[in-house]
């Protein structure tokens, strides 16, 4: 038994989709950096990675904003200690 055929017992539906889809793009960055030429640009994983990362910016702000109206201050809007 080698490693291809313990990766191939895997039941990979139990991998989430966020992992798989930075397995899919570290290996699109490793062989791109290996090849000789350029390689196809990975549109579909480059599209759902990116509404990922948007989401999850989404959310920062939006957690943010909801601190900043419960009059919690964050370090950002601390002012300045007078010199």
């Amino acid at each position: 038994m080698d490693i291809d055929d313990i990766l191939a017992d895997i039941d990979h539906d139990f991998i989430p989709q966020e992992t798989k889809d930075l397995q899919i793009l570290t290996r699109a960055w490793v062989t791109e950096r290996v090849a000789p030429e350029l390689q196809p640009h990975p549109v579909e994983i480059m599209e759902r990675v990116m509404a990922s990362i948007s989401k999850q910016v989404s959310s920062f702000f939006l957690r943010n904003s909801l601190y900043n109206n419960q009059g919690i201050r964050t370090n950002s809007s601390r002012s300045k200690p007078a010199t």
